[in-house]
């Protein structure tokens, strides 16, 4: 059984390690966002079980079910996930139903959404001086919980709530010209960028449809001269009124 990462989108991204798996695999369990044109390439049988919000074809714990069912039939089987399964891609949850079971497991891993966006937007997560310091983040967080104080933030799965998230953020002291890049369909052809600041956000302003991720911080400007550098002190005025709903509970 192996856990494999498909990576952010373009199957040139995939490890050699990875490719290895996908040749020998006598049946693949594919996610949303696969390539299934590469797919076609390979003799295994292929089962989707994607998952996108509001539109699951097969719950968790079917999706555990059915690899389990495959290991015990002796098929050499590769659970194909976007991006890295460790990283907002419940293949922790799965890795742990199979080790209970007795059943051997590989994990390869594949390159994450944020590594993929950041790279193919000329943007460095960390720089000297600038950035020491990274959190993954879920557009969907838990509400007894802080967004995490790194330098930058990357957001995944943050479409629909990225209104919510950017007001967030500048109420919890973020500067509301700090800098965004919204990246949709990372790394292939379709790629779009969007270069905007949170308080553009946080004003309606600026929407990006999925599969999208938001990275956030000043290393965003660094190779994005377009970037507003307007700073809090200048925008607050034009943010108060937000202010004043979340404060109120509008």
């Amino acid at each position: 059984m192996y856990i494999t990462g498909f990576g952010p989108g373009d199957p040139e991204l995939l490890t050699i390690k990875a490719i290895k798996a996908i040749e020998k695999a006598d049946v693949i369990f594919f996610d949303d966002l696969i390539d299934h044109k590469f797919l076609k390439n390979y003799q295994a049988e292929k089962i989707y079980v994607g998952k996108r919000k509001g539109n699951h074809s097969y719950s968790q714990e079917e999706i555990n079910e059915f690899l389990y069912r495959s290991a015990v039939e002796v098929k050499i089987t590769v659970r194909l996930k976007g991006g890295d399964p460790f990283i907002f891609g419940r293949g922790g949850e799965e890795y742990e139903f199979l080790k209970e079971r007795n059943v051997d497991v590989e994990v390869i891993p594949g390159i994450t959404a944020a590594f993929g966006a950041a790279a193919t937007s000329g943007i460095s997560l960390t720089s000297r001086g600038i950035s020491s310091s990274v959190a993954f983040c879920t557009g969907f967080p838990e509400s007894n919980k802080k967004i995490p104080e790194a330098d930058t933030l990357v957001f995944y799965m943050s479409a629909s709530n990225l209104k919510q998230t950017a007001i967030t953020l500048i109420l919890e002291g973020r500067d509301a010209g700090t800098p965004v890049a919204l990246v949709r369909n990372a790394t292939l052809n379709s790629q779009e960028t969007v270069i905007t600041t949170l308080l553009e956000i946080s004003e309606g302003k600026v929407k990006l449809a999925s599969p999208m991720v938001a990275i956030i911080g000043d290393v965003v400007g660094v190779n994005n001269k377009a970037v507003s550098s307007q700073g809090f002190e200048e925008q607050k005025e034009a943010f108060l009124p937000y202010v004043i709903q979340a404060i109120a509970g509008y």
